[in-house]
């Protein structure tokens, strides 16, 4: 699967600004952002579940917005914009969500589609 068609499938699904106000630190650099995983939520339940490389692609993209959204509060920025996530964090998230063990097969296949 290449990289271009996942991204382009994950960021469609995402609104072009989030609020990220609701940010509660729960812990040590850890937050919670209600409206974020409500969001991702609602995607993932509507993405086929039978198709793994759709799940992935949403999750890595909620993993992106989730790292942008630590930075971007911690600064005082209340939204986050979808865009603002690279094809190249989305293909790192990926990478190393494909390294788990039950996603070899995956790995395999993104690998020789998306050479580093």
């Amino acid at each position: 699967m290449k990289l271009k068609e996942l991204y382009e499938f994950a960021i469609a699904k995402w609104p072009s600004e989030i609020d990220i106000s609701d940010g509660v630190c729960s812990g040590k650099e850890v937050y919670l952002f209600s409206e974020l995983n409500r969001l991702y939520e609602g995607i993932a339940s509507n993405v086929e579940r039978s198709n793994d490389w759709e799940s992935l692609a949403c999750w890595a993209f909620h993993q992106a917005l989730w790292d942008k959204a630590t930075v971007c509060y911690e600064k005082g920025v209340d939204k986050i914009k979808a865009p603002s996530i690279s094809p190249i964090e989305f293909d790192r998230l990926l990478r190393n969500n494909l390294m788990d063990d039950g996603w070899s097969e995956e790995r395999i296949v993104y690998e020789k589609a998306n050479p580093t």
